[in-house]
């Protein structure tokens, strides 16, 4: 055999040997020193936000964030994620062989910054569904009225069109004196509730909204109803919600969350309210559940749970003083994973509403608050990174 057929043939054997190694590594296996021999293995694949993260695997430092361990028994891991200036992570997570377990981990900071959003007072913040502006009542000396923050971008340039008004004060309707806002299941129209009696319906597919009066606002909530029920039905329809669970996933009171493979419903349980989340992502991943009890809290406190926007997190806010007239004074916002793991606080203090925001790429979380009584609440961002 000549040089140039010996180095051909050896060639092809480096590429299928190549082949094959990448082919079982794939699929898991990994070559054991001490034995001589090839093993069954899994990964654990990392992600932290922000990243960089220093990660200690039962104890250990190993790695630093984003990173995929390999090459581990099937078995269940102790993972703790530390990053200065940050509170630390930690769980456990199961391994299977020939599997990857994922893990995606937000690390709140231990003095997160806090930066003003509005500068003319604040009224009934309300979400838009599509979870990227916030409409609310304010009575700005210049522009009163009805006005928008946009959460997408960069939210401090308020010059640059953050800041946007919906409707102003007119000859007909001063929106500004109204009591409360409440926006459609669709985006596409806004109600004004001026007193008991009294409403404005608002297009907001209109460049310039011409309210509708009227003395009963039952027939839009029906309205709006009909779509939201819809919307549910659809959605537990796509994703096969199992019987036990159709009637809850399509009731109002349940929240499904930004990514529509989730939702939060809570059941009674004497003076507990137990919050649950169905996932009906398919396949599950390595550990997770269908169903998992998140978090119970006592049907006396005042307290209001809602998404994070990466689908994985809730946010559970608590009012801990509160006036006569139902304004929070004080409370706290906590998160916490949809498996009930990490419950970890986020921000304490002044808080004149229980409604909190995240911004669609969860690098803030908005709230209302005053730090001064005598003056009107604003908007506020909780700068997470």
């Amino acid at each position: 055999m000549d040089k140039k057929s010996l180095q051909f043939i050896l060639t092809i054997i480096a590429i299928l040997a190549s082949t094959v190694a990448l082919f079982l590594y794939a699929k898991g296996y990994s070559f054991d020193r001490q034995k001589g021999s090839l093993g069954k293995t899994g990964m654990i694949m990392i992600k932290s936000q922000p990243d960089g993260a220093k990660i200690y695997l039962d104890g250990k430092f190993v790695e630093v964030s984003n990173a995929n361990l390999t090459n581990l028994k099937g078995g269940l891991y102790n993972i703790r994620l530390e990053k200065e200036g940050y509170g630390s992570f930690q769980k456990d997570l199961p391994v299977k062989e020939e599997f990857a377990t994922f893990l995606d981990a937000v690390l709140i900071p231990l003095n997160p910054e806090l930066k003003p959003l509005t500068p003319s007072g604040v009224k009934d913040p309300t979400l838009t569904e599509s979870r990227d502006k916030i409409l609310f009542l304010t009575k700005d000396r210049d522009r009163p009225g009805i006005w928008s923050l946009n959460l997408t971008g960069n939210i401090f340039s308020l010059i640059k069109g953050a800041l946007e008004v919906v409707a102003k004060d007119n000859d007909k309707a001063s929106y500004s004196l109204a009591e409360n806002l409440y926006l459609a299941p669709n985006d596409e129209e806004v109600l004004v509730k001026m007193n008991k009696k009294g409403y404005y319906l608002l297009a907001l597919t209109q460049g310039e909204p011409t309210p509708q009066a009227t003395t009963s606002a039952q027939s839009v909530f029906t309205g709006w109803q009909k779509i939201d029920s819809q919307k549910k039905l659809t959605l537990s329809q796509k994703y096969k919600v199992p019987k036990n669970l159709f009637k809850t996933a399509t009731e109002s009171a349940s929240l499904w969350s930004p990514d529509e493979r989730r939702f939060i419903y809570a059941l009674s349980q004497g003076k507990i309210l137990e919050y649950h989340v169905y996932s009906t992502t398919d396949p599950l991943g390595v550990g997770e559940k269908e169903d998992a009890n998140v978090i119970n809290l006592e049907k006396t406190q005042k307290t209001k749970v809602s998404w994070f926007s990466d689908s994985k997190h809730l946010l559970i806010t608590t009012c801990e003083q509160e006036t006569k007239d139902e304004i929070c004074l004080s409370g706290k916002v906590q998160m916490v994973r949809i498996d009930g793991t990490n419950l970890t606080q986020v921000y304490s203090g002044a808080l004149s509403s229980i409604n909190v925001f995240p911004t669609p790429d969860g690098t803030k979380i908005i709230i209302q608050t005053s730090f001064n009584q005598n003056t009107q609440p604003n908007l506020y961002a909780i700068i997470l990174r």
